[in-house]
């Protein structure tokens, strides 16, 4: 019989450990967020990120933020091939 903890199960599964940490570490960042950067960006009016990289830097940052936002899913999260 084999033994139901393999190595490839260690390494594809997080464990209660990890999930804990992403969990806390995604309430810090949108506690920030909340406290720290969007009262900024009420204050200047703007409504994305986007609008701030253009008024600080140029329009082509502004679209290589977006480029590069729009395209990293499909390698992040590729569809499932699963029929």
């Amino acid at each position: 019989m084999l033994n139901k903890n393999t190595i490839v199960d260690c390494l594809l599964n997080i464990n209660d450990n990890i999930n804990f940490l992403l969990a806390l570490s995604w309430a810090i960042a949108s506690t920030v967020t909340a406290l720290v950067f969007m009262p900024k960006f009420r204050e200047m009016n703007f409504t994305s990120a986007y609008e701030y990289l253009e008024k600080r830097f140029d329009r082509s940052v502004r679209m290589c933020a977006s480029f590069a936002f729009s395209f990293k899913g499909p390698y992040l999260q590729p569809p499932n091939q699963n029929f």
